[in-house]
C-alpha cells in the first residue's frame, strides 16, 4: 500500500542542493580587515515605553594596514550625530544604508591601537533590538527590550564590525526606570540610582567574545539564584512566574556540572544567567554568560509531566563552550556550533536519563533531519554558498551535524573522543577556528588522519540509504549477507565509505560481531555461523548515520523486537513489522506496547498498530489507552486517529474531554478529528474552550479543522488568526486556513485572511504568525498569493521571513497546475486504504477460520 507522502513526493520538485539555494546566493567569503576589535564600550539610556535608545559607544582597535586613513563601521538605521577620536576631536563621516566611513585625523601604523567614540540615537530598530509592551490588543504584555544579535544583528543598535571572527572584551552601562532590571555579559560590576531617581546598571565582560554575542535585556523581572560550586547561576523571569522558573532552571547547575567535568574545562565565565524574553523569535540564544531564552519554555506541574525545559537549558549552556569560547571563523562552519550544543544536549540525557532515552532522542533528531533532507533540500554541512547567514541554521546544521558527531564518537571510543574535545576547546579558547581545526585535533590524538571522514560527511550532501537482506546456508553453514547503497540522486558520487557491524544472535542470547568494510554500492559477504541465528542486527549499537530497509523474515523480526537490547533496533524491528501486516507480527506489536520497559518503543509499537490498520489492531490500540506513560499514551492516541470507525471514536472521545497530560488531550482533540466521525466538530469546539501549557489543546483543535474541511470552520478560523489572540494559536489558524484553502480555490475571504497576517503591527509579536501566513500561502499553490509572497521578501528583514517567502514563490512557480491533481490522488489513497482495511480484515477473519 502506498502511502499519500508517496505520491506528494512524487509530484514535488527534485530534491537536492540547487533547491537550498536562492537566485541570489553565491559564495560568501571573510572579508578583508583594516582593524582588529579590541573592546566595545556602551553607554546606553533606554526608554522602553518611547522605544528609544540614546548611546555613546567607544570602540577600542589595532591597525593590521601601515597606512590607514579611514575606518568602516557596520551600522543600520541609527543615526549618528557626532564621531570623535580618542583625543575629542570631531572626525568627518560619511554614513549609508550598511554603515558609516569615518576619516582619522591622522593615518595610523601596523600594529598602532585607538579608539573612536560616537554619539547617536536608535528608535524602533527593526532588527537586533526588540522593544515589546502591551498594546490595545494585548494589554496584559509587559514592557520588555532585548538583544538578539545572531548573526549578523548588532549593528542595528550599535556600531561595530558585525563578523563572528571579532572577539572583543565588552561593556555596558544602562540607564532605565525604575523599577526594571538590566541583564548584559559578564559581570554586574555596579548598580545604583543617579541624581534623576533612574537606574543605572554596569555590566562588563572581562573575556573576549564574538560581536554577535553582545547582549541587552531589560524588563520587570523576578531573579532567582543558584550556584555551581562558587559560579552563581541568576534566573530572570516575569514577576508572578517564579514557581514555573524554578522548574524550567533546577537542573543548570547538574548540566554545568556535567559539561565542565567531561569536557575538562571548568565553566569559563564569572557567572551565568538565563532572561526569560517575552516575544522571543527563537527558542534560545547563547550569549556569553547571559543566554536569552523564550517564555515558552516556562510550563507548570502538569505539562511537567510530558514536557521538559532540560533539552533547550543544556544546548544553550553547552554554546559558551562552542560558539562562546571557541568560535567559528565565518558562519560556514557553524556546525562548530550548533552539533556540538545538539549532540550535548544528548550526551547530558544519556548522563542523566540513560542510553534508552539518548538513543530515542537520538533518533528523533535524524527523523528531523531526514524530513529536511527528503521534502526541501539536501546539503553538505559546511558551505560557504548561501544567501544570509541564517539560511544555514536548519536541520542540517543541527541533528544533522550532531549525528555525524556521534559516528565520531563511537569511531574514536570514548576515551579519545574527550581527550580530542578537551584539546580542541583548550587550544582554540577565546579565538575562532574553521573545520580543519578539529580535525587537527582529532589527527593529534590518534596519530590518524581524519580528512576522509570529514569530506565525506561534512563537504558532501547525504548519507547512506541501505537495503540489506540475508539467507542462511545450512549446508555451508554461513550466512550470506547482502548489502546495496540506495541513496536517491547520488548515482554520481563515489559510495560512502565506512565500518558496519553485523551481530548475529543465536538461540541461547550469544553474539557474533562480524565486521565489514563497505566501500562499494553493493557487496555480498560470506559469513561462517554454525547454526542460524534466531536474529541479525544491522549496525547494533546504531552508530552509523544511515537510513535502513531490512529485509527479515516476521519470525525473526518479532525476536528482534522482543530481544535486542538497543531501543533503536526493537524500534527498527517494530516499523518492519507494520509492513509485514500478519496476525503474528501484529500480536508481536501489541504486547510490545504493553510490555517493553521503555515507553519509546511502546509508542513506536503503536504507531506501527496504527498502520497496519485492521479491525484487530484498531481493538489493540483502544486497549492501549489505559498505558500509563503520558508518551506512549499519546502515541497510542495519534495512532488510533487513523482509523474512521465508531468504535475508534467512541474511545478517544473521553480522553479528549480530560486526561492527566495536556499533550495526550491535545493529541486526542487532533485524532477524533482525522476519524471524520459525526460529532467531530463538536469536540473540537469544546477544545477551543480550554487553557493549556502553550495552547496545544486550542492549536491541535484549530488543526483538527483542517483535517474535517467544514465550512463551519472557516469563521473560527479566522477569527482566531486575527491580531490579538495568543501567537501560537494564530499560526495555527493561518496554516489551517492555508489548508483548507487547497479544496476552495475560488475563495478570495481564504486569502486575505491569511494576507492579513502581513498587515499586523510590526515586531517579534507577528513573527510567528508571518511565518505560518507564508506556509499557508504555499499550502494555497495559488498564483494570486505569489505578489503577496513577493512583497514579503522584499521588504521583511528577517531573513528566515525572506527565505521561508522565496521558497514558497518557487515551490508555487514550479506546482502551479500540480495541486488538483495532488488532491484528487490524495482522495484516491483515501478510498484505497479503505478498500485495503477491509481487505485485511476479511483475511483476518479467514486467518481464524483456518486457525481453529
Amino acid at each position: 500500500m502506498m502511502s499519500n507522502l508517496y505520491f506528494c513526493k512524487y509530484f514535488s520538485e527534485t530534491v537536492d542542493e540547487d533547491n537550498f539555494l536562492l537566485p541570489d546566493a553565491k559564495p560568501q567569503w571573510n572579508p578583508s580587515r583594516d582593524i582588529i576589535l579590541n573592546h566595545v564600550y556602551l553607554d546606553l539610556e533606554v526608554q522602553l515605553e518611547a522605544k528609544k535608545l540614546a548611546g555613546k559607544a567607544t570602540i577600542t582597535f589595532t591597525s593590521i594596514k601601515k597606512e590607514l586613513q579611514s575606518i568602516f563601521f557596520d551600522c543600520c538605521e541609527l543615526k549618528i550625530e557626532q564621531v570623535a577620536s580618542e583625543s575629542g576631536q570631531a572626525l568627518k563621516f560619511n554614513q549609508n544604508d550598511r554603515g558609516v566611513k569615518i576619516y582619522l585625523a591622522e593615518s595610523m601604523g601596523r600594529d598602532q591601537s585607538t579608539a573612536i567614540n560616537f554619539d547617536y540615537q536608535v528608535e524602533d530598530p527593526r532588527l537586533g533590538l526588540y522593544f515589546t509592551g502591551p498594546d490595545e490588543h494585548y494589554p496584559d504584555k509587559h514592557w520588555q527590550v532585548w538583544s538578539q544579535g545572531q548573526d549578523e544583528d548588532n549593528k542595528y543598535w550599535f556600531p561595530c564590525v558585525d563578523h563572528p571572527r571579532e572577539k572583543v572584551t565588552s561593556e555596558i552601562k544602562v540607564k532605565v526606570d525604575k523599577p526594571y532590571v538590566v541583564v548584559s555579559n559578564g559581570l554586574l560590576k555596579d548598580r545604583y540610582e543617579d541624581g534623576d531617581g533612574r537606574l543605572v546598571y554596569h555590566w562588563s565582560m572581562e573575556k573576549p567574545h564574538s560581536i554577535y554575542l553582545i547582549s541587552l535585556a531589560i524588563g520587570s523581572f523576578t531573579e532567582l539564584s543558584d550556584c555551581f560550586e562558587d559560579i552563581p547561576l541568576s534566573f530572570y523571569v516575569p514577576e508572578g512566574r517564579e514557581e514555573e522558573g524554578q522548574r524550567s532552571f533546577e537542573k543548570t547547575a547538574e548540566i554545568m556540572r556535567f559539561f565542565s567535568e567531561k569536557t575538562g574545562i571548568r565553566y569559563p565565565y564569572p557567572q551565568y544567567s538565563q532572561v526569560i524574553a517575552q516575544d522571543f523569535i527563537f527558542g534560545g540564544m547563547e550569549n556569553t554568560t547571559a543566554t536569552t531564552l523564550t517564555e515558552m519554555t516556562l510550563h507548570d506541574e502538569r505539562a511537567h509531566l510530558d514536557f521538559t525545559s532540560e533539552y533547550l537549558v543544556a544546548h544553550e549552556l553547552a554554546h559558551q563552550w562552542f560558539g562562546d569560547l571557541v568560535t567559528s571563523k565565518s558562519w560556514s562552519h557553524s556546525w562548530l556550533h550548533e552539533g556540538f550544543a545538539t549532540y550535548f544536549d544528548l550526551l547530558y540525557t544519556e548522563h542523566a536519563k540513560g542510553e534508552d532515552e539518548f538513543y530515542y532522542r537520538l533518533l528523533e533528531n535524524r527523523e528531523t533531519y531526514f524530513e529536511e533532507h527528503d521534502s526541501k533540500y539536501k546539503r553538505s554541512i559546511v558551505t560557504n554558498v548561501y544567501s544570509q547567514p541564517i539560511d544555514l541554521f536548519d536541520m542540517h546544521l543541527y541533528p544533522g551535524s550532531a549525528a555525524r558527531l556521534h559516528m565520531l564518537r563511537r569511531l574514536l571510543g570514548e576515551e579519545e573522543w574527550w581527550e580530542i574535545v578537551n584539546l580542541f576547546l583548550e587550544k582554540h579558547r577565546n579565538s575562532v577556528v574553521e573545520t580543519v581545526d578539529f580535525a587537527r585535533c582529532i589527527e593529534e590524538v590518534t596519530g590518524d588522519n581524519y580528512d576522509w571522514f570529514f569530506d565525506q560527511w561534512f563537504f558532501r550532501p547525504g548519507f547512506p540509504s541501505l537495503e540489506c537482506s540475508f539467507e542462511y546456508q545450512d549446508k555451508e553453514k554461513k550466512l550470506v549477507f547482502h548489502l546495496k547503497q540506495n541513496q536517491d540522486g547520488e548515482k554520481e558520487q563515489p559510495p560512502f565509505r565506512f565500518q558496519l557491524v553485523v551481530r548475529l544472535v543465536d538461540d541461547k542470547g550469544g553474539g557474533q560481531d562480524v565486521r565489514l568494510q563497505i566501500d562499494r554500492r553493493e557487496h555480498h559477504f560470506y559469513i561462517p555461523a554454525v547454526q542460524e541465528p534466531i536474529m541479525v542486527l544491522v549496525d547494533p549499537e546504531d552508530s552509523i548515520l544511515k537510513r535502513l530497509k531490512w529485509k527479515a523474515d516476521s519470525g525473526k523480526l518479532c525476536n528482534q523486537l522482543r530481544k535486542a537490547e538497543n531501543v533503536l533496533k526493537r524500534i527498527e524491528a517494530a516499523a518492519e513489522l507494520a509492513k509485514v501486516g500478519s496476525g503474528e507480527a501484529l500480536r508481536a506489536l501489541e504486547e510490545a506496547m504493553h510490555q517493553d520497559p521503555f515507553w519509546g518503543v511502546s509508542a513506536r509499537a503503536a504507531k506501527a498498530l496504527g498502520e497496519i490498520f485492521t479491525e484487530k489492531a484498531m481493538q489493540a490500540l483502544i486497549g492501549g489507552l489505559k498505558i500509563a506513560h503520558p508518551k506512549a499514551r499519546r502515541a497510542v492516541v495519534k495512532a488510533l486517529g487513523n482509523f474512521r470507525e465508531e468504535q475508534a471514536f467512541k474511545a478517544l472521545k473521553p480522553v479528549a474531554g480530560k486526561d492527566p497530560s495536556y499533550f495526550v488531550e491535545a493529541e486526542a482533540v487532533h485524532a477524533i478529528a482525522r476519524t471524520k466521525r459525526e460529532g467531530a466538530f463538536g469536540v473540537l469546539e469544546s477544545a477551543l474552550t480550554k487553557d493549556s501549557f502553550n495552547e496545544v489543546i486550542r492549536c491541535k483543535a484549530l488543526e483538527g479543522f483542517g483535517e474535517l474541511d467544514d465550512d463551519r470552520a472557516l469563521p473560527i478560523l479566522y477569527d482566531q488568526s486575527r491580531y490579538g489572540k495568543p501567537e501560537t494559536v494564530r499560526a495555527q489558524a493561518l496554516r489551517t486556513l492555508g489548508m483548507m484553502g487547497k479544496s476552495r480555490p475560488s475563495n478570495r475571504e481564504i486569502l486575505e485572511k491569511i494576507s492579513d497576517a502581513f498587515q499586523a503591527p510590526s515586531g517579534p509579536r507577528s513573527f510567528r504568525a508571518k511565518l505560518a501566513a507564508i506556509q499557508a500561502l504555499e499550502s494555497l499553490n495559488r498564483e494570486e498569493g505569489i505578489a503577496i509572497l513577493k512583497r514579503v521578501a522584499g521588504t521583511e528583514l528577517d531573513g528566515r521571513l525572506v527565505r521561508n517567502a522565496k521558497m514558497a514563490i518557487r515551490k508555487i512557480e514550479k506546482g502551479k497546475d500540480k495541486g488538483e491533481a495532488i488532491q484528487k490522488l490524495e482522495k484516491r489513497l483515501d478510498d484505497f486504504a479503505e478498500e485495503n482495511k477491509k481487505l485485511k480484515d476479511r483475511l483476518d477473519k479467514l486467518e481464524q477460520v483456518h486457525s481453529e
